[in-house]
């Protein structure tokens, strides 16, 4: 069986002068994406410049006011360490949403902003309880 005896093939178009050499009407090489991700994610590397010094600022600042023996302890720096790569693996899903809420439609540009903080505010409220608890956790 070929393709001109085939019912369900596509139709096949030919190229015309206007359209170029090779180039069928309405194909191009590259497909246009649904959404521009790059945008997306400039947007949440800067914010997480902020995220990232908010909660240093926070535990540093919290540990020294509160609890100032535990930065002389190698175990705190290293529980810290994993918490910081635990919040910034969270962190993409301010990203993720963002993307999904952008392709769904009705994203607006504060959603972002608003997602961001109450993201922030989360994640500097566990950095408190992680503090204050430290010892026991």
């Amino acid at each position: 069986m070929n393709a001109d005896s085939n019912p369900y093939a596509a139709p096949i178009e030919t190229a015309t002068k206007t359209q170029g050499v090779g180039k069928a009407s309405g194909f191009s090489a590259s497909p246009k994406p649904i959404v521009d991700f790059a945008p997306i994610m400039k947007r949440w590397e800067i914010y997480r410049v902020l995220y990232n010094l908010s909660l240093a600022v926070l535990v540093i600042g919290y540990s020294l006011i509160l609890k100032p023996e535990l930065l002389g302890g190698f175990d705190f720096w290293v529980a810290v360490g994993f918490c910081g790569c635990a919040c910034n693996l969270c962190f993409l899903a301010g990203p993720a949403v963002e993307g999904y809420g952008r392709v769904l439609g009705g994203w607006r540009d504060w959603f972002s902003v608003a997602l961001f903080w109450m993201g922030l505010l989360a994640t500097a409220g566990l950095a408190t309880v992680f503090v204050e608890n430290y010892p026991n956790i």
